[in-house]
């Protein structure tokens, strides 16, 4: 089987969206991938993955950039022969659906969080989270089956855009393998708990 994965990053990139796509990718070694992303430096290749790389366009504007990347993502998928589509994060999915709608292919996309919901998020305008919610209703409600990184993100996805639980699978995030790790001694009068990743809410620290 032929998968098309579109992700904006990928690693070496580190992000949570990077990481969590290349575990996805490398652990099922009997599927063939094509995945489109941006352009970053040379990384180690894999046997059961081929990068199709969309270089960055330079400018001030994020949306410009945004733009550039969907219209050559959507050229380059819709040239690529696969049997299912899998995108990553908001920008992926974004594409992911309407690849899916022209080329007729199921669709599986990949959430780690809907932030815009979220109290604890405050950077977010009106207009934006209501932008944003119009389109992950599409992505959802387009999307064959959703994995996403925790319950909560789960309970969210239930609760706010009424998916049935069963379209949604939760993996949650890998680790990214590094020698930049810094030693930490122990002491008798303290505990220590070591989290991976960014400490919000969406991430279900709680449970």
């Amino acid at each position: 089987m032929k998968v098309l994965a579109i992700s904006r990053e990928y690693p070496p990139s580190i992000s949570g969206v990077a990481v969590f796509m290349n575990e996805i990718l490398t652990r099922t070694k009997s599927l063939d991938y094509n995945i489109i992303c941006t352009y970053e430096p040379k990384r180690k290749k894999s046997k059961n993955i081929y990068e199709i790389k969309i270089p960055r366009y330079v400018t001030k504007s994020r949306y410009i950039s945004a733009t550039y990347y969907a219209i050559n993502t959507i050229k380059k998928s819709l040239n690529n022969d696969s049997d299912i589509i899998v995108g990553n994060a908001l920008a992926g999915s974004s594409i992911a659906v309407i690849v899916k709608l022209i080329k007729r292919k199921p669709l599986i996309s990949v959430v780690h969080d809907i932030d815009y919901i979220s109290k604890d998020v405050a950077e977010f305008s009106y207009l934006n989270k209501m932008f944003r919610n119009v389109l992950q209703k599409i992505i959802f409600s387009t999307s064959d089956e959703i994995i996403t990184v925790s319950q909560k993100v789960k309970n969210d996805i239930v609760k706010y855009h009424n998916i049935k639980p069963n379209k949604i699978t939760i993996i949650p995030n890998g680790i990214f393998e590094t020698k930049n790790i810094k030693k930490i001694r122990k002491t008798r009068n303290k505990s220590i708990l070591l989290f991976v990743g960014v400490i919000l809410k969406k991430h279900d620290i709680e449970n």
